[in-house]
């Protein structure tokens, strides 16, 4: 019961926690994740209260007016999956080699050898 969130640091920052703060921060999360909102504040017996809000501070009352269509051609929502968004940032990657694949940016290597070695970054 005791546990809880002193601190968060975003960018090598700490977040104001106080109600005062007005700041809305954005974040991602699948459609799983969010099936769990609604109870934040039942499991911590009312000591944290997530609501879910557009970037202009208003509630989201109906989750599926938050989710993002991946293809707004065809009739209701077309929910994207984490593989799909994988694949679809990988389509738009450039070809540097010229062997018809994308290629992955040098800038993810360090993280890439360190998950497939099996080693901590540091």
């Amino acid at each position: 019961m005791l546990r809880r969130v002193y601190k968060i640091v975003m960018n090598g920052k700490a977040i104001d926690l106080s109600k005062k703060n007005p700041k809305l921060y954005s974040i991602t999360a699948d459609t799983y994740l969010l099936g769990f909102i609604g109870r934040v504040k039942k499991l911590s017996h009312g000591l944290v209260n997530v609501v879910p809000k557009f970037e202009d501070g208003k509630p989201v009352h109906n989750i599926n007016n938050a989710l993002i269509d991946f293809d707004k051609n065809k009739k209701e929502i077309q929910i994207g999956t984490e593989w799909l968004g994988v694949v679809r940032y990988m389509q738009h990657l450039k070809d540097v080699n010229g062997n018809g694949i994308p290629d992955i940016p040098l800038k993810y290597k360090p993280a890439l050898s360190n998950r497939i070695i099996g080693r901590k970054q540091k």
